[in-house]
């Protein structure tokens, strides 16, 4: 679940060290266009002339909102592990880190608050600004700091938040969308926890702690991540060909729009309507209440929404995320997974509290939005191309959209005969309905590809990188894992190591 798309909805704060002087001032479409924040991925054909309008939208938007179908996994699938939509969306948030200078261009713009796009986890080192007193304990460690929960029991002293200071409890992370909701907010925890206990493990300060880290990480993303979301010929044809659609050049990397108002956003559709097990009795006859989130409970503990207390994340909602992922820990429960990818959202984000995602746009707006009817809107305002134009610059035949809403006639109704969706289908609306059609398990060919490439690009920008591309397009991997080297193959690493090594080794 990809955050708000800097410099039309959110504001994002840049690294303390690199920070002019205030970070804010109003901002729109217009000066969007001041500086170059994204790439853009080249085009075989102009775009269509005639797309649909903001009525279609709204009713598009709605109807994906409107209920959760029962959708079927493909053969042999098991489903996604639930944490994954949320290390989705901090991948995604860390390869789009960007911050308001109120000094671009005379009246300020967005720009990069990274040297480039790389995937180098930079949102995990230093600190913002503190704009008041800290209002937990923090633990530093490595460039990098975490909060200590409030109100811990006997046992659980250790669980952690972001650090905050000041305010409502304000977080001090790099990366002001951190605090987006809880479930985010703990996997930043979590991959900051990772940090220092590595470093610690491994007994490296400095650069060297730092570049543990960002590899191991890295590993992360190509051998645990992607593989679940990538089908394995397209995973396969990059690494072994190169990329076609996402190009490098000369100076800095920047990701493509597209992937990052659409094809990145298909996380959205993986949150569940609720999370059963979110807190759970470990170690078992510990006594810890099991409680159930949804989604206004994942809003409410921010520091927009207004569940924490004297400024501190509650120790009874820290997450520590070893049922969320691969396990084979018989006292915990069995995996909690995502919901598959599909052309449908939760019902919950129908109306969404325009408070607890505040909009630098329109920051004292009240009231409810659909995320939906949002997130089709702002592509459209960006002028992304539909799906069948990019899948015609990927070489890709693409699919019957017209024999998809035909299908689904009871959730998408009228819109099923709208010859202008049919023919110039918005990416977003694109990318979740054929990975809806391919089963849920992963994305589709259009998505899988543009994210493939967009993931393999950012990972050959990073200093650090564990990938070097040949001329000829083909891959080579350049890691082996210190951590954890007796549980699992030495060229991999996965979301659940990470969980364990930040657990003290435990899973």
């Amino acid at each position: 679940m990809l955050g708000p798309v800097p410099g039309l909805d959110g504001q994002v704060r840049r690294r303390a060290r690199r920070a002019p002087a205030g970070n804010a001032g109003p901002q729109d479409a217009a000066l969007f266009s001041q500086v170059q924040l994204y790439s853009r991925i080249p085009l075989t054909a102009p775009a269509p002339a005639v797309t649909p309008d903001d009525a279609t939208l709204d009713a598009l938007g709605e109807a994906m909102t409107a209920y959760l179908p029962d959708l079927t996994l493909s053969a042999g699938a098991s489903g996604i592990p639930a944490a994954y939509t949320y290390l989705g969306q901090f991948l995604a948030h860390d390869m789009s880190f960007m911050a308001w200078n109120p000094l671009l261009g005379g009246s300020g713009g967005w720009e990069n608050a990274q040297a480039l796009h790389a995937l180098d986890f930079s949102s995990l080192f230093g600190t913002a600004p503190e704009t008041g007193a800290r209002t937990s304990q923090w633990e530093e460690r490595e460039d990098s700091a975490l909060g200590l929960a409030a109100f811990a029991s006997p046992g659980f002293q250790r669980a952690f938040d972001l650090p905050r200071a000041g305010g409502q409890g304000a977080h001090c992370c790099p990366d002001s969308r951190a605090d987006t909701n809880l479930a985010l907010a703990q996997m930043q925890v979590l991959m900051t926890r990772f940090h220092q206990q590595a470093s610690v493990d491994l007994g490296r300060t400095g650069t060297a702690a730092r570049e543990t880290t960002q590899r191991h990480l890295q590993a992360v993303v190509l051998t645990d991540y992607l593989r679940r979301i990538v089908p394995d010929d397209v995973f396969q044809d990059v690494m072994a060909t190169g990329r076609k659609l996402v190009h490098t050049g000369p100076g800095l990397f920047l990701i493509p729009i597209e992937f990052a108002a659409a094809c990145c956003r298909f996380g959205h559709s993986m949150v569940r309507e609720s999370y059963v097990h979110w807190a759970i009795d470990y170690p078992p006859g510990s006594g810890f209440a099991q409680q159930t989130a949804d989604l206004s409970t994942l809003a409410y503990f921010t520091s927009h929404g207004g569940g924490l207390i004297n400024g501190c994340q509650p120790f009874t909602w820290c997450q520590a995320w070893r049922h969320m992922v691969e396990n084979a820990n018989p006292d915990l429960p069995p995996t909690l997974r995502a919901r598959p990818i599909q052309a449908s959202l939760a019902p919950m984000f129908r109306e969404l509290e325009r408070a607890q995602f505040p909009d630098t746009q329109d920051p004292d707006a009240t009231g409810t939005f659909n995320l939906a009817q949002r997130t089709l809107r702002r592509g459209a305002a960006l002028g992304l191309p539909s799906g069948q134009t990019l899948a015609a610059a990927a070489g890709l035949g693409g699919f019957d959209v017209a024999e998809f809403l035909d299908a689904r006639r009871p959730r998408f109704g009228a819109l099923a005969d709208d010859a202008t969706l049919i023919a110039h289908t918005p990416l977003w609306f694109y990318i979740l309905a054929e990975a809806e059609t391919a089963g849920g398990a992963g994305l589709g060919p259009l998505g899988a590809r543009v994210v493939m490439e967009t993931f393999h690009a950012a990972l050959e920008a990073a200093d650090a990188s564990i990938i070097s591309v040949a001329p000829s397009g083909a891959t080579t991997v350049n890691f082996t894992r210190e951590l954890r080297p007796g549980d699992g193959v030495a060229e991999r690493f996965a979301l659940s190591d990470v969980v364990a090594v930040a657990n003290g080794g435990v899973l």
